[in-house]
């Protein structure tokens, strides 16, 4: 079991090596979930709408996101339609950006459908229907070899 120890006091010798080898489990969890996704994203499953949900979290947009992904506008927008499949560096960057680790973009999400808020405010609007995938062109010209498309 965990203890907080009171700031200014030194965790005996037993402590700090159960610390330790703490942060050194996360440490290698955090690297085989970012191969995991590496061979994920090799494969062409990201999906353009994970990529406007976590822009839209954060609320960002604007030629500002492109230059923090390191390319010109509008490529994050033709991330989002589904017609520019980002490379591994570029998915990187939108990850520090948005504050999600990169293998979130993998994890199965379900898109939010239509929901009650249209009867709640005035002057809702539904949200435009997410783009489900890339296009396997796209997908194909940035991984450098065929993929199978995603169901």
């Amino acid at each position: 079991m965990t203890r907080w120890l009171r700031a200014g006091v030194r965790a005996d010798p037993r402590e700090a090596a159960q610390v330790r080898q703490r942060k050194g489990r996360a440490r290698q969890d955090r690297e085989r979930r970012t191969e995991e996704a590496r061979r994920t994203w090799d494969r062409g499953a990201l999906r353009p709408w994970l990529l406007t949900m976590a822009l839209d979290m954060r609320g960002l947009d604007g030629p500002e996101v492109d230059v923090a992904c390191g390319v010109e506008e509008p490529m994050v927008d033709l991330w989002e339609a589904g017609e520019v499949y980002p490379t591994w560096e570029q998915l990187l960057a939108l990850a520090e950006l948005t504050g999600m680790y990169v293998w979130w973009f993998f994890i199965p999400h379900r898109p939010m459908g239509e929901t009650t808020l249209r009867y709640h405010l005035p002057g809702y609007t539904s949200p435009p229907e997410p783009i489900p995938r890339f296009q396997t062109a796209a997908i194909e010209r940035t991984v450098g070899h065929p993929v199978r498309p995603l169901d």
